[in-house]
């Protein structure tokens, strides 16, 4: 595995959702197959729920993936959206948003970052990204 990358500090998340509309959602990690993230770091999804606090009429759409791998353990859209719903259900459970304001949607593996044949690539392709759909 690489170096670590340093996290972005939650000011530069903000700005990075308004300025380009998505941020991956680096603190969280996935398994292969797995529907439920690990955190990965302190952060996890804080930057995210502050976000939304901090902007009360903000929505999100929460956008899983998948590596090209996991299609042999489920079919790779059910899957990706199946993690989308999972961090809904966190950003609900443990920071009290509002399943109403983030909707979720599963692209499977036709978006990857990082080649699928490493390990490494797939682990990065296995994510979620956060969409701004409105803010005020």
């Amino acid at each position: 595995m690489g170096a670590r990358q340093p996290r972005p500090s939650v000011r530069q998340f903000d700005a990075q959702l308004i300025a380009t509309g998505a941020v991956v959602l680096k603190g969280l990690v996935f398994g292969a197959g797995a529907e439920i993230p690990l955190i990965q770091d302190g952060q996890g999804l804080g930057p995210l729920a502050r976000f939304l606090v901090e902007h009360p009429q903000a929505r999100i759409r929460l956008v899983g993936h998948t590596d090209t791998i996991e299609t042999a353990a489920k079919e790779t859209t059910d899957l990706a959206q199946a993690r989308a719903s999972a961090v809904r259900d966190l950003l609900r459970d443990v920071h009290a948003i509002s399943p109403e304001r983030v909707d979720v949607a599963g692209a499977g593996s036709l978006a990857p970052v990082a080649s699928n044949l490493t390990e490494d690539g797939r682990r990065s392709n296995r994510r979620v990204v956060a969409v701004l759909l409105a803010l005020d």
